[in-house]
């Protein structure tokens, strides 16, 4: 907040998405266009369809770009497999409903997802996961998503966007066995990529401090999705033409490395 808070034209507030109260009318007041994205929890949908009735509800308010998950097939449905997809699928049905024009995000698996290997399983020269090392992905940089979405709301006229769902991914396929090979690259070890069952991750994860249910879902959409081959698929039209996102998992290795904690003796 207190780097944000230095940029030049921008105003920070603190806000609730339980409490409508507390940012409906200080932080929409004069508001053209509204980013919503907000971090899986179960409470999500509420928080979101909160945010997306009072942008609604402004006299100034006449664009909103949503923050959504993966688009492949049924990741975001009522009948995914995902909590989170059904969550989504949820809160985009709530979204369409509104007066407001919009558009949805939809991200591949976020490079920044993969602070767990700097700080959990590198160290130890592993990068594990529940799909096939060989899995390939078009994984994304989340400042990928955001320049993306900047565009968005920086439009003056946004209507030929309004009620799109678009795909955003990185520019190259990527397996956890090339994230290896640049990590063994950048630390100068053997570091390897091995796959274990969804359950064992999950478990993983949880001790690491994921939620239960969130842990499952993850794990879930990695062996159903990313394993099956179905995360490698290029970003939508819309969004290579308006701001195709360029940065690479070596680049995103090389800024981030230095993190790792050394290895184990």
């Amino acid at each position: 907040a207190k780097a944000l808070a230095a940029l030049p034209g921008v105003t920070v507030l603190r806000g609730d998405l339980a409490d409508p109260g507390t940012f409906r009318d200080s932080a929409l007041e004069g508001v053209r266009a509204v980013f919503v994205g907000c971090a899986n929890s179960k409470e999500q949908v509420q928080l979101e369809k909160n945010l997306i009735d009072a942008a609604s509800a402004s006299a100034t308010c006449e664009y909103l770009v949503k923050l959504g998950t993966c688009g492949v097939e049924n990741y975001t449905s009522e009948d995914s497999p995902i909590e989170y997809g059904r969550m989504h699928s949820q809160i985009e049905a709530h979204l369409s409903a509104s007066s407001m024009k919009w558009t949805v995000l939809r991200p591949n698996y976020f490079m920044q997802n993969h602070m767990g290997d700097i700080f959990g399983t590198l160290p130890k020269n592993l990068v594990v996961y529940p799909m096939a090392p060989s899995a390939t992905a078009r994984v994304v940089d989340t400042r990928d998503i955001g320049d993306v979405a900047a565009a968005l709301l920086r439009l003056d006229d946004a209507t030929p966007h309004h009620g799109q769902f678009y795909d955003v991914c990185g520019p190259e396929s990527v397996s956890t066995q090339d994230m290896a090979a640049l990590y063994s690259k950048s630390t100068g070890r053997d570091v390897v990529a091995i796959q274990v069952p969804p359950e064992d991750w999950a478990k993983a994860a949880e001790e690491a401090g994921f939620p239960e249910w969130l842990a499952a879902a993850v794990a879930t959409g990695m062996e159903t999705y990313w394993g099956a081959g179905k995360m490698d698929y290029p970003s939508s039209d819309a969004v290579l033409q308006l701001c195709p996102p360029q940065r690479t998992m070596s680049q995103w290795i090389s800024e981030h490395i230095a993190l790792s904690p050394p290895p184990a003796p």
